[in-house]
């Protein structure tokens, strides 16, 4: 029973993945990977809620009054998160282990792949993958997405880091008469011919598949070919749906 559930939780969990990236863009694909590896880890309690919302937001942010130890090479930004950072109980002493080690955490900053680098002892065996991600996340955000996708790789496998590519059949069959299909479209891109070809090979050619632009006036004539669309079962290409 217990690899049965194991089974059916790992397959909505792909499910969910793959439906919900179908309408992302590229760049925010590994945002809702993380999102939903964090919530499947919070149910685990293999992360606490508090650390992921500090490491989405960096805390609240105050004055601070603690002295930049480096300020030649560590941003006050970067400071003033450490700094908060500190007061979470698994990072009490963190500020003063930079301050007093600061050569070691200069070494970490300069790698080239600070993401695969060990933190300075005694922090590489006292923090966990995600924890180690929070410190790295202050000292070197520009290395944040790479971490990522190698954490959510880790904790769901590669599957959940390389959504498959846009399936214009299964969008079809997943679709009806009142939840339409709308493509968001990034400049030069244009989904016309294949729609047109989708919509012969369904047996949808000729006069049952439409095709309005949309502008001044066209609402009304729009909401009428919508209207027919759904009482005859046709398809309708509505584009640049604003006056919609």
């Amino acid at each position: 029973m217990e690899r049965r559930l194991r089974y059916l939780r790992d397959y909505l969990d792909y499910k969910l993945y793959v439906d919900v990236c179908r309408g992302l863009f590229d760049r925010h694909r590994i945002v809702f990977s993380l999102l939903l590896c964090a919530r499947i880890l919070i149910a685990r309690n293999e992360i606490r809620l508090s650390e992921f919302i500090f490491f989405l937001t960096g805390g609240v942010s105050l004055e601070n009054h603690v002295p930049n130890p480096a300020p030649e090479w560590l941003s006050v930004p970067s400071w003033d998160e450490l700094c908060r950072l500190s007061e979470l109980n698994p990072f009490n002493g963190l500020k003063e282990h930079i301050r007093d080690n600061i050569t070691e955490w200069k070494r970490f900053y300069d790698s080239k792949s600070p993401q695969t680098t060990p933190l300075p002892a005694p922090w590489n065996t006292q923090l966990d993958n995600f924890r180690t991600l929070m410190v790295l996340k202050c000292i070197r955000s520009d290395k944040v997405v790479p971490s990522v996708v190698d954490y959510v790789r880790d904790k769901l496998g590669q599957k959940f880091v390389e959504p498959p590519a846009f399936d214009l059949l299964k969008s079809y069959e997943d679709s009806n008469s009142i939840a339409p299909l709308i493509f968001i479209l990034s400049p030069g891109a244009d989904p016309t011919m294949a729609l047109l070809k989708f919509a012969h090979d369904k047996g949808f050619g000729g006069a049952r598949f439409q095709s309005i632009s949309l502008g001044q006036g066209q609402g009304p004539i729009a909401a009428k070919l919508i209207e027919r669309a759904q009482a005859e079962g046709s398809q309708l290409d509505a584009r640049d749906g604003e006056d919609l």
